[in-house]
């Protein structure tokens, strides 16, 4: 029973995603989702409240998959001894590969993710998998710490939206060198806007 649920759930988001990303979210309403899906509209309402709920549980199936996947291929291709700034940057470069081959998925995210992502029903999760991923868990300073991983999560979802889907006003090669650098700086802060040193 419970493996049905999931698989119903799972169709669900599958085909809203599609259709989300073909006609739009403003023009996909709940009729058309069900009747893809091939379900009654009360079974919609058997999983979630609204279409709200099922964007923002899109939104964070789609930047876990691409963080997940992201820090799986930087963790394949990193030494143990590199630095936090080095896996952050390496992270931000996949991710930044990943949706220059997917821009359909950008463009679905970004545009739901200053009401989705950030909220703190869904940004916890997202810092979370980043925080055990990269073994930060023991972090002396864990607020400061997710300060920094909010930062570079907007910054990054900004920029990367602008240079790929629009293309403006810098295109993703033009501007993925100050965008690595500024991620680096982020990281290196202090409390009170002073820069860690390793001296």
């Amino acid at each position: 029973m419970q493996q049905k649920k999931m698989r119903r759930r799972n169709c669900i988001e599958e085909v809203a995603f599609k259709l989300f990303c073909e006609k739009g979210i403003k023009q996909t309403s709940i009729d058309d989702i069900v009747r893809e899906a091939d379900i009654a509209k009360g079974t919609f309402y058997l999983y979630f409240k609204n279409k709200n709920q099922l964007i923002d549980q899109l939104v964070l199936r789609e930047a876990t998959n691409v963080l997940k996947r992201s820090i799986a291929k930087s963790k394949d291709r990193q030494r143990k001894q590199d630095s936090f700034e080095n896996q952050m940057i390496d992270i931000v470069d996949l991710i930044i590969n990943y949706f220059q081959e997917n821009p359909q998925f950008l463009e679905f995210i970004h545009k739901n993710l200053y009401r989705s992502m950030f909220s703190p029903e869904t940004r916890a999760p997202i810092i979370e998998l980043i925080k055990t991923s990269l073994d930060l868990t023991d972090d002396s300073n864990n607020d400061l710490l997710q300060k920094k991983l909010y930062l570079i999560l907007e910054l990054v979802g900004s920029v990367i939206y602008n240079a790929i889907i629009l293309k403006e006003p810098y295109k993703i090669d033009e501007i993925k060198p100050t965008l690595y650098q500024t991620v680096e700086f982020i990281i290196i802060m202090k409390e009170g806007n002073n820069i860690e040193t390793n001296s």
